[in-house]
Parts: structure tokens; C-alpha cells; sequence
């Protein structure tokens, strides 16, 4: 697995780094995710790539909505290339949202 502070700072879809403005889909989860992680590796066989996802904490408002992960991208074009991905893998994916945050 990278070092966990190169995955923060990265784009999870090009691999970029973030900027001031971090954009990206908080998502609901259909597996497992270890319980001592802070970041998840996620295949995306359809897509042929990896991408890593914020585990969410479970006492979290977002995370008792459904939302078990969070993945940030570096513009409006990842997101959107990043939401077409998990549409191709929907039965993992099933709730999404897009979400924009200016740090």
C-alpha cells in the first residue's frame, strides 16, 4: 500500500495533486473494508484501474447516511470521469454524492 500521506494528497483518479479546491463523490460501499485502514485500495475491474478511497468514520453523519467512503479528485473532469467509473460498478456503488470543498 503507498504511504498514507501520498494517497491523502493525491487525486484518486489521475494521481495529481490536490489543490486548494478538492472536489470528489462520497459513496456507499457493498464489501468489507478493514477496520484499521484509513484508506482502501478499490479495484475497478471494468475500468481496468485501482483507486484508493477515505474511509469514513462510522459515527459520522455521512457514514449513517450510507456513505462508507470518500473520494477526492482534483477537478470537475476527474469527478465526473471518477462517477462513470463507479456507474460501471453500480452493485458496489449503489449511493453517491458529489461533493466540492475548498480548504
Amino acid at each position: 500500500m503507498k504511504k498514507e500521506e501520498q494517497i491523502s494528497g493525491e487525486c484518486c483518479w489521475c494521481k495529481q495533486p490536490l489543490s486548494a479546491t478538492i472536489y470528489g463523490i462520497g459513496s456507499s460501499y457493498s464489501e468489507t473494508i478493514p477496520s484499521s485502514e484509513t484508506f482502501h485500495e478499490i479495484p475497478l475491474p471494468k475500468s481496468g484501474r485501482s483507486i484508493y478511497g477515505a474511509i469514513l468514520n462510522k459515527r459520522s453523519q455521512a457514514f449513517t447516511e450510507g456513505f462508507h467512503l470518500m473520494f477526492a479528485t482534483c477537478s470537475e473532469i476527474c469527478t465526473q470521469q471518477l462517477n462513470k467509473a463507479l456507474t460501471l460498478e453500480r452493485s458496489r456503488f449503489q449511493k453517491r454524492t458529489p461533493m466540492n470543498v475548498d480548504t
